[in-house]
């Protein structure tokens, strides 16, 4: 029950949230629209886990604001869980929502205006009306999200334990893997309730969404009430990165903040290089090899003569989509626990491939779809094999696909504790796993070093690939 109310509040406030902000984004002239949604998705950043803390440094009971005004509002518990789960799961909605605005057909809206029907009919009969099935699939996918997520509510919970939170302790703690194998089952059920209905829901009418970019009205009021809004917003979801800024580079947070670098030191000469390196080892791996399978299955499930086989292996791409990363992990336990690669980093690669393996497939078949057939017929009228294709001409003309398929690997295998929390040891151990020992030490300082170290590497990380796109393609 704890995961379900967490999972249904998160999901309302985080939809409502998103689609405000991806529609205040698309339907407006403000200002810095990039950096708002920079700003916006850069929770995406860190592990999920380090939303909770966050919020503990700034709203615990001995945190800075707490004790700044005097307010305590008992952070921990349920309303702790849903606040850092809005943090976690906003980015996401946000990126949904502004994909799916993106291609409203604006024909309708000039349409609307000629007539003079009014905005509000327009908003809730022509935008609400077109989006009910998106809608749908981004509220599955959010709740599927939280649901599933236990690095939340392991940090700010409390006594308020959730399913995954519960599967964490059972095998890490007491290593009952029976019972952890019960509550993955669990843990899948609104995962396969939300595959069945995205595969039923992903049918949306082409007709009513494709056509020329909206374009805003012009409207000076607006445009200032929504730079406050995002403004408001940008600052609440930022808080727990703002604590881990401060907190690292104090003497002792709250009760002492002068200004120190000793906490770097202590990280940096507690085995962060070595974790850092496995991190980037394993990540690198993960996006080189993760892209290349990904690429070449899209251009295998597109092509392939046998329909059947086709959906068989679209279907079988797509579902790693929403099978919970602490569910893989304890199945790799289980099924891989005798063999050579456990207790390498290859297994912990081979996780990552196949825990973020949907999306970027997804991002390859929609690129590789819209390259005309004919274009491959001429080549192969020509003599030309298809490797030779792949390389000279369907790989340039899906090159920034490509990129952002290797980012999305790279990223998401440097954040994520969840399916590796079970499969690292001293060796392979990943930088995002320190967090939860320095946390468990109470050296809360460290952990937010930690956090900082994987936030510089992501944004570090995404300006490399940002200038690549620009000069490649």
């Amino acid at each position: 029950m704890n995961s379900i109310i967490a999972a249904s509040c998160t999901t309302v406030i985080s939809v409502i949230l998103a689609f405000c902000l991806a529609y205040i984004i698309d339907r407006s002239h403000i200002k810095g629209k990039e950096v708002w949604r920079t700003l916006f998705v850069l929770p995406m950043l860190v592990p999920s886990i380090a939303h909770g803390f966050g919020l503990i440094n700034l709203l615990g009971d001995n945190g800075f604001l707490t004790q700044a005004f005097g307010i305590n509002i008992h952070l921990y518990g349920m309303k702790g869980i849903v606040f850092g789960s809005v943090i976690y799961a906003l980015p996401i909605a946000f990126l949904m929502f502004s994909d799916i605005l993106r291609y409203v057909d604006s024909g309708v809206y000039d349409a609307c205006r000629t007539l003079g029907i009014p905005k509000a009919n327009v908003f809730f009969d022509i935008t609400l009306g077109l989006m009910k099935k998106q809608f749908l699939i981004v509220s599955s996918t959010i709740f599927t999200m939280v649901f599933t997520d236990y690095g939340v509510a392991l940090a700010i919970g409390g006594k308020v334990s959730t399913l995954p939170v519960l599967l964490y302790r059972e095998v890490i703690g007491l290593l009952d893997f029976s019972k952890g194998g019960f509550i993955a089952i669990l843990l899948l059920v609104p995962a396969i309730l939300t595959f069945t209905l995205g595969r039923k829901t992903n049918n949306v009418e082409l007709d009513q969404v494709n056509g020329p970019e909206y374009t805003a009205t012009t409207n000076k009021t607006r445009d200032i009430l929504y730079t406050i809004i995002c403004a408001i917003t940008a600052f609440i979801v930022l808080m727990p990165v703002i604590s881990y800024t401060v907190m690292g580079l104090v003497e002792q947070y709250p009760k002492n903040m002068t200004f120190t670098l000793k906490h770097i030191q202590a990280v940096i000469y507690g085995g962060a290089g070595k974790t850092i390196y496995n991190s980037l080892v394993i990540s690198l791996s993960t996006a080189l090899i993760g892209t290349a399978i990904a690429y070449l299955i899209a251009y295998v499930s597109i092509r392939l003569p046998n329909k059947f086989m086709a959906r068989a292996i679209y279907s079988l791409s797509v579902f790693p989509l929403v099978i919970p990363g602490i569910v893989l992990g304890l199945g790799y336990i289980q099924f891989f626990s005798f063999t050579p690669i456990y207790g390498t980093a290859f297994i912990i690669i081979l996780v990552n491939m196949v825990h973020f393996f949907s999306a970027p497939y997804l991002m390859a078949y929609n690129s590789q779809i819209k390259i005309p057939k004919e274009l491959e017929q001429a080549a192969s009228t020509m003599g030309i094999k298809p490797m030779k294709y792949i390389r000279d001409i369907l790989v340039p003309a899906t090159g920034g696909t490509i990129i952002e398929m290797f980012s999305f690997f790279f990223i998401n295998s440097m954040v994520t504790i969840s399916a590796v929390a079970f499969l690292s040891n001293t060796k392979n151990m990943t930088i995002a796993l320190l967090i939860n020992q320095y946390e468990a030490q109470m050296l809360f300082e460290e952990a937010s070093v930690v956090v900082l170290l994987i936030l510089c590497t992501n944004l570090a990380f995404k300006v490399i690939v940002s200038q690549l796109k620009k000069h490649l393609f």
